[in-house]
């Protein structure tokens, strides 16, 4: 056995982990199938980078092939923070369109809040949501494989 193959073994299985812990649900990868992240709006202009950052986290972590050329699919992704039912929400919507830019689906998650604002939220809350929508996001690419 190569030395540091547990450690390297452990480091790789932890963000599966914590993402099957955050969202409550059996995590689904979908390697193969590549897609290209548009855009992200709704988000304050100084918080879009570190968005940004955790979403292809959690691609990562669902083994979704993110791409610059030549995606078979192309996300278009909205982040908000609404009140519903007397209760915070922090959450994605997530069009998917195919190569000819048609919508193939709308995905939609989000995670309870106690932020009122966005200069409340923390990157926990936003990697909770982003877990939710990339697990559904892996799901259809899984069924276009």
């Amino acid at each position: 056995m190569h030395k540091g193959t547990p450690m390297r073994s452990l480091r790789l299985c932890v963000p599966v982990l914590l993402s099957f812990l955050i969202t409550g649900c059996v995590s689904v990868e979908a390697p193969g199938v590549p897609i290209k992240i548009a855009a992200v709006e709704g988000m304050p202009a100084e918080r879009h980078d570190a968005v940004i950052a955790v979403v292809r986290g959690e691609a990562l972590v669902h083994a979704i092939e993110l791409t610059e050329t030549d995606p078979r699919f192309f996300l278009r992704g909205y982040l908000g923070l609404q009140e519903r039912d007397g209760e915070m929400r922090l959450g994605f919507v997530w069009d998917v369109f195919d190569a000819n830019r048609t919508r193939a689906r709308r995905i939609t998650a989000d995670v309870a809040t106690s932020s009122a604002s966005w200069d409340e939220v923390g990157e926990a809350e936003i990697r909770n949501a982003a877990a939710k929508a990339m697990n559904e996001v892996a799901a259809f690419l899984a069924e276009r494989r």
